[in-house]
């Protein structure tokens, strides 16, 4: 058994907790210093997660530990959900690998392979 946060009642959790508190959206962008409430939107809606810093920075606007944000929930992984998750990570990893080769290809700089 495993313990995940669930986005989209972590999402609604915190949405609840700022309107409790009259925060808005903006206050939330301005503080953490955001260019767009975009990222707010999303977390609020499930979306996506605050960061570890913003999590940090969003728990004292609350006043709340940061433990207090996060909705867990159990999850009892299966062999196909396992599989789906080293498929998306290893997408990661080779879609940041041709990142940083074109990174450094840009700046005339050859890597060579480390088979030769």
């Amino acid at each position: 058994m495993n313990y995940v946060v669930d986005m989209k009642k972590t999402g609604a959790h915190m949405k609840e907790l700022f309107a409790e508190k009259n925060i808005t959206i903006d206050d939330i962008r301005k503080e953490l210093g955001l260019k767009s409430k975009q990222s707010v939107y999303r977390w609020f809606y499930g979306a996506a997660l605050p960061t570890v810093d913003h999590l940090y920075t969003l728990a004292c606007m609350l006043q709340v530990p940061v433990d207090e944000l996060l909705v867990l929930t159990t999850e009892t992984l299966s062999d196909e959900r396992v599989m789906e998750i080293i498929r998306w990570c290893n997408d990661k990893m080779k879609e940041s690998d041709r990142l940083r080769l074109s990174y450094w290809e840009n700046l005339g700089v050859v890597i060579l392979p480390q088979d030769l």
